[in-house]
């Protein structure tokens, strides 16, 4: 994971959804450092945080 994230450019984002599509998150890179994680569906949220940070709340959700 830590290799895709350290790959995307600046504006590059992706997105994870659940079978039914109605629940998921994306990822969008900010900047060198930051990235912004927005979780949406039973939970919305957005989340703006470094790589390392990133990775938790990947795992988590």
């Amino acid at each position: 994971m830590n290799v895709f994230l350290k790959s995307m450019q600046i504006g590059d984002a992706f997105e994870v959804l659940t079978f039914k599509k109605d629940r998921g998150f994306k990822v969008l890179k900010q900047s060198s450092t930051d990235y912004v994680f927005k979780q949406f569906g039973y939970i919305d949220q957005n989340i703006i945080s470094e790589s390392s940070t990133l990775k938790k709340y990947i795992k988590s959700h």
